[in-house]
């Protein structure tokens, strides 16, 4: 009888476990949902909105294969699936044509819609600054997303050969498995409680056995016998009648996992998605987490240039000043290795990044940088700009931040700024005015008329009128200087901040001529400047043309607060013979 209760339990614990097991794999709905679609025609592209693959489920799996018709004898194809924000996407197909694939939204069946266009191929997808993530391989490639409203997928091979012919979406559904769950909980609990009841009986019976074998105990005196009443209606004895209700309670658990079975009903395949509030953001150039993509591939693009020193690779991310600056280290270090310094971004942490608030191109994106592998270097500001939706981003400015730079109050990255017409007339000075007044300050120092207009920098100290005189004393009246600064060809760069003020890039060249005091004397070339020109010696004197990058915040219109020079970088450029 001690081993009864723990035998009960235990039945009614496999119960519990097999009816729980039947309700998750024998009654629930399946997990996920899978739908193959097979592709005809010549479109380069497929494009799928995130708002189709919504109407399922919010988390899916998309596989994209090519057929062996398509392989046109290749032995392997590439094939690239690829997600961003749906304008973007839109914006880099252009007018080529392309299969747009919609999803029934109770069974799941894919259908396409052809596109007409007029570009009969497109450049491969692959390593576009466009993509949030992108997955590459040959002949099939799968990828998992869990795409938001206002993001679309685009599939493509090399860009001329056709889309992928076969396009899988496998979704993942969630089902409602509380009742298996609860069931397995009971099982378990009900399971220990029986072992429990069982290790008690056994502890019992040990227990009474090593008490028979201590001393028999005196005989105690008989009881006296007294009838028992006989209970009514009852026609057997009472532990008949108890085995029988327990056989009953038996019963009854066992038909439980039964009738939970027939009142659980199967998952639908689409259930209702929890709606997000959300407030509608401005669309900006690019995320966060485009920007770190594409700062990652800046910096390995500049890394391989560096090591070869190659032109052609550094312009793939470099434009303006800055590709001219490396272009001439470039040439200066195969020269002589040991002369030159290149200026490094660094694949750190970003302190701020402030896009430009737009959904056409041109489109730019400022960011302060800092170096997490050298606590002691600057940080470092770049300027990138997209030419267009097919371009990748390229570096058009790069500045050493002044220590302890304080930057003026930006826009968060997720609302972005305007980046201004070049010659805007809301700040106190136009770009082109704050080049001209700062350079007159470098060549004249304190007898600039605008010295009252700019806060004290180090590039002053560097380069300014007091370094200047201290070269021109140091050859000792053989040799004269002069200098001449103007703005170059490279168009300034203005993100409006929040005080109505702006973040000023520009670009200033400043040429210095050195030619002999007296008629028959020679000047000699070194360093960098003789590399550059190729001349070691000039009887008519030597142009050396040295480039500033400035970064500038300049205030609002009105204001009275002074212009600040935030950081700087600078490069000998070319270096010529006065003609």
């Amino acid at each position: 009888m001690r081993f009864f209760y723990a035998i009960v339990l235990f039945v009614i614990s496999l119960a519990l476990f097999a009816g729980s097991i039947a309700i998750r794999y024998g009654f629930s709905a399946s997990d996920t949902l899978t739908q193959t679609i097979t592709l005809d025609g010549t479109a380069p592209i497929t494009v799928i909105n995130a708002k189709e693959f919504r109407k399922i489920s919010g988390s899916e799996t998309l596989v994209a294969s090519v057929s062996e018709e398509q392989t046109d004898g290749a032995e392997t194809t590439p094939v690239t699936i690829a997600w961003g924000r749906t304008p973007d996407v839109l914006a880099w197909v252009g007018s080529a044509p392309y299969q747009y694939i919609t999803v029934d939204a109770t069974t799941g069946e894919l259908s396409a819609s052809p596109v007409s266009g007029l570009e009969p191929s497109v450049p491969s997808p692959a390593g576009s600054d466009l993509w949030l993530e992108e997955w590459n391989g040959e002949g099939s490639v799968s990828a998992d997303f869990s795409l938001r409203k206002g993001q679309s997928i685009i599939i493509a091979t090399d860009g001329t050969l056709p889309a992928p012919a076969a396009v899988t979406v496998i979704w993942k559904i969630d089902v409602d498995r509380t009742i298996p769950t609860v069931l397995l909980y009971l099982a378990a609990f009900t399971g220990l409680v029986g072992l429990a009841v069982f290790a008690w009986g056994v502890w019992r019976e040990r227990r009474l056995r090593r008490n028979r074998q201590r001393p028999m105990p005196r005989v105690p005196k008989p009881r006296r016998w007294r009838p028992t009443r006989p209970v009514l209606g009852s026609g057997q004895p009472a532990r008949r009648r108890r085995g029988r209700r327990m056989t009953a309670v038996v019963a009854g658990f066992a038909v439980i996992p039964a009738l939970l079975v027939g009142c659980a009903s199967p998952a639908t395949v689409q259930p209702t998605p929890t709606p997000v509030a959300q407030g509608k953001l401005p669309f900006v150039a690019v995320s966060t987490q485009q920007f770190e993509k594409i700062l990652d591939a800046i910096v390995a693009t500049l890394e391989g240039a560096d090591k070869k020193r190659a032109e052609n690779i550094a312009a793939s991310r470099l434009q303006g000043a800055a590709l001219r600056f490396r272009t001439a280290t470039y040439r200066i270090k195969s020269a002589n290795p040991k002369l030159g310094t290149l200026f490094q971004i660094p694949n750190g942490t970003v302190r701020l990044m402030l896009p430009q608030q737009t959904v056409g191109w041109p489109r730019s994106v400022f960011a302060i940088i800092d170096d997490t592998a050298n606590e002691d270097a600057s940080s470092v500001a770049i300027v990138m700009t997209q030419d267009g939706p097919r371009s990748n981003y390229l570096v058009n400015f790069t500045f050493a931040l002044e220590p302890g730079v304080v930057m003026p109050d930006v826009p968060s990255a997720d609302y972005g700024t305007a980046v201004l017409a070049g010659e805007t007339e809301l700040l106190s000075s136009t770009p082109s005015q704050v080049a001209e007044q700062y350079g007159d300050l470098l060549i004249n120092g304190d007898e600039s008329p605008f010295v009252s207009l700019f806060e004290p920098d180090t590039l002053q100290e560097q380069i300014g009128a007091a370094a200047k005189a201290r070269r021109v004393s140091a050859t000792k009246g053989s040799m004269a200087f002069s200098w001449v600064d103007k703005l170059t060809d490279d168009v300034p760069v203005v993100f409006a901040t929040t005080d109505a003020g702006a973040l000023v890039g520009l670009t200033i060249n400043e040429a210095e001529t050195v030619k002999p005091a007296r008629g028959s004397t020679a000047i000699s070339t070194e360093g960098a400047v003789k590399i550059l020109s190729g001349r070691p010696s000039s009887l008519r004197g030597i142009v050396a043309n040295y480039q500033y990058q400035l970064l500038f915040f300049v205030p609002a219109i009105g204001s009275s607060e002074k212009l600040r020079l935030l950081g700087y970088s600078y490069a000998l450029v070319s270096a010529k013979e006065v003609r």
